[in-house]
């Protein structure tokens, strides 16, 4: 499987499935990630209007490093929802999902 690296993506299961996430970084996608994270930091903060395209050499290394340093200290704070978990399985019929009482997941 290939696709760009930042592109939305689906996946739908035919049954049953067991799925492992897996995340592979090379050096250019990390720096990109760095770069993108300081832009984003430079919208929502500063109102600036950055872009990865436009940015070559120096300035984006530079953005990357800043990024990565700017992440670790925590400068924005993610938007990550509570994964609430809504249906059990049944043991008693394939494929049948029963309503359950809500619960954050726990992994």
């Amino acid at each position: 499987m290939c696709w760009p690296h930042t592109s939305p993506h689906r996946v739908v299961n035919q049954g049953y499935c067991v799925s492992m996430v897996m995340e592979l970084t090379t050096a250019e996608s990390a720096a990109r990630n760095g770069a993108m994270y300081f832009n984003g930091i430079l919208r929502r903060k500063f109102d600036h209007e950055p872009s990865w395209a436009s940015t070559r050499g120096l300035i984006r290394l530079a953005k990357a490093y800043a990024g990565h340093g700017l992440r670790k200290i925590g400068a924005h704070q993610s938007y990550i929802r509570e994964d609430l978990v809504k249906y059990r399985l049944s043991g008693e019929a394939v494929k049948t999902l029963i309503p359950c009482a809500l619960y954050v997941r726990n992994f």
